[in-house]
């Protein structure tokens, strides 16, 4: 059985993949099967996928106009977003390409809905852009970090902060799937609901992006916390 990190869900203890340090006898068959594919092949990686899809196919309903079908399908996938980390804890199968590809994914899904949803006009220009500052400060900081060969984690920060985001993001186009039809008081929770979970986890997202860019554009001697 994997030892596991108990700090942090997210991280990789000493930059390595869960499996790197066991032998063939001490491996699960999920941890056999992420090493003979270099951790493409997981569970959690699936899981991923399968979100991503759901939450661009659930965009894509919404701009075509079925819009209480595409919220659910875009609340549905990013609820798996919390599901895919715990998965690949459990089955001891974190590594490097499935950090890789669970911020990958994060940002092509904001990058998708927020122009999308502003120019539908869903989501207020406003609440795009606090959301997507950080975001882009965060994708430099990555880059900048892969380049320098330096590890760089997503944090539970980070983590709790895109779930306020994206519950923001769905309050708002339920919003716009109600329309006139909902009482004002719902109207008025639901904006509240969406300014306070894009704006406040925006500012929420701030310590991750302050250690992103730590990590990215600081000196060699500033190693990630692990």
């Amino acid at each position: 059985m994997t030892k596991r990190i108990s700090r942090s869900l997210h991280r990789l203890k000493e930059n390595k993949n869960d499996w790197d340090d066991l032998i063939p006898e001490q491996m699960s068959r999920s941890q056999k099967i992420a090493k003979k594919t270099r951790g493409l092949v997981t569970a959690a990686n699936s899981i991923t996928i399968f979100g991503t899809v759901l939450v661009m196919n659930g965009l894509l309903d919404f701009a075509n106009g079925r819009k209480a079908e595409g919220t659910v399908k875009v609340v549905g996938g990013r609820v798996l977003d919390l599901v895919d980390g715990k998965v690949a804890d459990y089955t001891g199968t974190k590594g490097k390409f499935g950090r890789g590809l669970d911020g990958g994914v994060d940002f092509v899904q904001l990058a998708t809905a927020l122009p999308l949803l502003v120019i539908s006009d869903v989501l207020p220009i406003a609440a795009a852009t606090a959301i997507a500052v950080p975001k882009i400060v965060d994708g430099a900081a990555t880059i900048s970090a892969t380049i320098r060969k330096k590890e760089i984690n997503p944090t539970d920060e980070g983590k709790k902060s895109i779930f306020a985001i994206w519950g923001g993001i769905g309050a708002f186009m339920l919003h716009s799937t109600i329309g006139k039809h909902a009482p004002d008081f719902v109207d008025t929770a639901l904006q509240v609901t969406g300014w306070g979970g894009t704006v406040g986890g925006a500012i929420a997202h701030i310590p991750a992006t302050i250690e992103y860019t730590n990590i990215g554009f600081g000196s060699d001697d500033i190693l990630p916390q692990q």
